[in-house]
């Protein structure tokens, strides 16, 4: 319904209502009226009766049959008082209806306008009722909805104004976002596109798309999707769809590196990070775990690879045996002379001199970059932890 229409209507109930001046108990009122000027004549006649019936030839016979019973017994006496208060009763009773009889007249024309208003209070009843309490409140209610309906256009108005103005802020907000989202997408394409190559993804591209939504929501005015060319001419897909284990992994730790100044994630998590990639490589991903696990950061870091393992500040060991007949897994931490043989034995033969040596250089060189990497501006590391 629109606003004009619930306007004429309350309007229309209102005045009908108001127009008539129902009062609580009229219409009781009119329907005795009605049944007295319908039968007036009958009305007239029976109260002459009544006051005819009240001579006081019948209480003038009833004094002397008490004044005899006296004589004989004057335990009676007190029915004289009785018979005094019917002397009187009867007095104020035929007096009474002399006066109904005098007022009683006929009046046809007075009987017509009864009966109208009484039809007219009928169907103010059936519509809104059904008492004139009820028809009487129709219209206060009617009264109160009006007289919000009369400033309703105004605060439509209004409101109508207050969306078009939050729709424009809301449109120069999303737009504002879109714009700082586009800088700092090429920006952090161009951040982790320098990182890529040195983790053994030479022809790696990575960016950031923006995909407009038909209507902007809280969040901005499209959805980004992180996307990656792994190899040169492959075109770009979405990171979650082209990556494997390994490749996320290291595409993660690009991320990570370039994020870690704005990340506040206490622990990392990188799985396999080594998949896919030489001892060459492996060192500059030791490397850039370093600078992630900086900031008051922890990196947990699952690898085979030694170049990777021996940046770790602790170096875990995970076994598998049997107890009892029962499969398990032990954890040990490797460390001085027991860690140079696990590294050893990671690049190939734990016994052999050659491979030993090797371990201690790449123990000496990692624990180097570290300390190089400390005296940067960045925080010092806490907890790196590649296995």
């Amino acid at each position: 319904m629109t606003l004009r229409r619930q306007v004429r209507r309350c309007s229309c109930r209102g005045a009908e209502i108001e127009k008539a001046v129902p009062k609580v108990g009229e219409d009781e009122a009119l329907e005795t009226e009605s049944k007295r000027l319908a039968h007036a004549d009958e009305l007239g006649r029976l109260a002459r009766e009544l006051e005819e019936a009240m001579d006081a030839a019948g209480l003038t016979k009833a004094q002397k049959i008490l004044g005899s019973l006296l004589r004989l017994d004057p335990s009676v006496s007190k029915w004289q008082e009785l018979l005094d208060a019917a002397f009187t009763s009867s007095a104020d009773l035929a007096q009474a209806a002399r006066a109904y009889a005098g007022d009683i007249e006929a009046d046809p024309e007075r009987l017509s306008a009864v009966e109208q208003r009484r039809d007219l209070l009928f169907r103010l009843q059936q519509k809104h009722g059904p008492t004139i309490a009820d028809v009487l409140a129709a219209r206060d209610s009617a009264a109160r909805e009006l007289e919000l309906l009369d400033t309703a256009d105004l605060d439509l108005r209004t409101i109508a104004d207050e969306r078009a103005k939050a729709a424009a802020e809301f449109a120069r907000a999303t737009a504002a976002l879109t714009t700082k989202r586009t800088a700092g997408a090429k920006k952090l394409a161009r951040a982790v596109n320098k990182i890529l190559p040195a983790l053994g993804m030479q022809e790696g591209r990575f960016s950031v798309s923006h995909s407009p939504l038909p209507t902007p929501r809280s969040d901005g005015a499209e959805t980004l999707t992180f996307e990656v060319e792994l190899n040169s001419g492959m075109g770009r897909r979405p990171l979650a769809r082209v990556a494997s284990g390994g490749e996320l992994s290291r595409l993660m730790l690009a991320l990570k590196v370039v994020l870690a100044e704005h990340d506040a994630v206490p622990t990392l998590v990188f799985d396999e990070v080594d998949q896919g990639i030489g001892g060459e490589v492996g060192g500059r991903v030791g490397e850039a775990l370093t600078v992630v696990s900086q900031g008051g950061r922890q990196a947990l870091v699952i690898t085979h690879l030694p170049q990777i393992a021996v940046y770790a500040d602790q170096h875990l060991v995970v076994a598998k045996g049997k107890k009892a007949g029962v499969a398990t897994s032990d954890v040990t931490v490797a460390q001085g002379e027991a860690r140079v043989k696990e590294i050893a034995r990671m690049l190939g033969d734990a016994d052999m001199e050659t491979a030993r040596r090797h371990a201690v250089e790449l123990l000496k060189t990692a624990s180097g970059t570290s300390a190089s990497q400390s005296e940067t501006p960045m925080p010092p590391a806490h907890g790196r932890q590649p296995r």
